[in-house]
């Protein structure tokens, strides 16, 4: 789990969730599914996310918000 512009980031098996606080829960706001493997870490360089798995293998990744 990692902190990301207000937002929760947390990898959840082979998936990478961001989730929003509401006024009572966190919602669920984006969702990449079905990576290649279990996610070990994420860390967060200015706009970039980058994703570490289980297999010694990573990711980077970039939010683009729909306008």
């Amino acid at each position: 789990m990692v902190a990301w512009h207000g937002k929760l980031l947390v990898g959840v098996g082979v998936n990478l969730r961001g989730y929003d606080m509401g006024k009572k829960k966190l919602l669920k706001k984006c969702e990449l599914k079905e990576l290649n493997a279990p996610i070990n870490g994420i860390q967060i360089f200015g706009d970039r996310i980058f994703v570490t798995m289980v297999s010694d293998s990573f990711h980077v990744y970039k939010y683009r918000p729909r306008e």
